[in-house]
């Protein structure tokens, strides 16, 4: 719906415009020719009145202190052993020429969409062994977390809190290995 000093296509770019950031996507987006979405998105981004639609929707858009603090939270606590299940997936046949199985651990990005903790990965892939997933690195969530609720006042003393860690969580756990893993609990007492 058009405000009193933008017209529908104007209107329909601040919309696109504050959802993708880019002026010709928004420019296009909005119904502009192709040919010509640059030099009327950039156009449109100098005159006033689009420019305080646009400021006004990236306001209400943006992310309160609270909810940045909450997210970081659930980035530092992040726990994704909940959704791994093990599987038995064909490995060839065996001398007879049965079929032969393995058990395999995989994630499961299903259970972790019901959970509503797809967020919290950063990164899936399929390789070889199968599929694999990063999540976002809890020391960083940890460190930005302690900087903007004052923990760290300003910054940290210890050099080692400074340092960003390389990667987050990898996981990519085969059957063989939690089976090592159990093991190794019982045999220390704790399984």
């Amino acid at each position: 719906m058009p405000t009193a000093t933008l017209n529908e296509r104007q209107a329909a770019f601040t919309r696109h415009y504050a959802d993708c950031l880019n002026a010709t996507m928004a420019a296009v987006r909005a119904g502009y020719s192709k040919k010509t979405a640059y030099s009327i998105g950039h156009e449109n981004l100098k005159k006033p009145e689009i420019a305080a639609v646009i400021k006004r929707l990236l306001e209400a858009q943006a992310m309160p202190r609270e909810e940045v603090a909450a997210r970081l939270a659930m980035q530092a606590r992040a726990n994704m052993s909940d959704f791994l299940i093990e599987v038995e997936v064909p490995d060839g046949k065996d001398e007879s020429g049965n079929p032969r199985t393995r058990r395999m651990v995989v994630p499961d990005l299903l259970a972790a969409k019901k959970a509503g903790s797809l967020g919290l990965i950063k990164k899936v892939k399929y390789g070889r062994d199968g599929l694999s997933f990063e999540l976002y690195d809890a020391q960083a969530a940890l460190t930005t977390l302690a900087k903007i609720t004052g923990l760290l006042d300003g910054g940290a003393s210890d050099p080692d809190m400074e340092a960003e860690p390389e990667t987050g969580d990898e996981i990519n756990v085969t059957a063989e290995q939690l089976e090592t893993q159990a093991a190794l609990e019982k045999a220390a007492g704790h399984g």
